[in-house]
């Protein structure tokens, strides 16, 4: 049995009607990608020249944080174009700051090195008795008593 050409005829405007729908409302989506930028980079010791894992990591003026991971990396995304200033802090170096510059559709790469931390402490006298001397000091049990 043939299909009614008038059946064709509406099942392709309603197909037509529906793309068109669904690429207007898409459409906004890429056009706000389009506006924002990211930042990825890498956080470096400076004195050892390695990778710092874990630093914590925030973009000063924004709920934005994060923190390295094993080789040092981050990434932040979807952020719209103008000023931003990185900072990262980790136990056992000094905080580093960077400022960057983000504009729409691009990823800007940045390198935070953070200096080691050194800390000159007072000094410190420890004082104990060994276990064994201890030992000899407390009363036997002489079960002949």
């Amino acid at each position: 049995m043939p299909i009614p050409t008038a059946f064709l005829t509406r099942l392709l405007h309603r197909t037509l009607l529906l793309s068109t729908a669904l690429a207007s409302l898409l459409s906004p989506l890429r056009a706000q990608d389009a506006a924002t930028g990211a930042i990825r980079g890498v956080v470096i010791n400076d004195a050892a020249g390695n990778y710092v894992q874990g630093a914590r990591l925030s973009l000063t003026g924004t709920a934005c944080n994060g923190i390295t991971d094993t080789q040092g990396r981050f990434l932040f995304g979807a952020l719209p174009h103008g000023d931003y200033r990185i900072r990262a802090e980790s136990v056992g170096n000094d905080a580093g700051e960077l400022t960057v510059y983000v504009t729409a559709g691009a990823t800007i790469p940045a390198t935070l090195r953070l200096g080691s931390e050194v800390i000159d402490l007072e000094k410190l006298m420890v004082t104990g008795q060994a276990e064994g001397q201890a030992q000899a000091l407390s009363p036997r049990y002489d079960p002949g008593r």
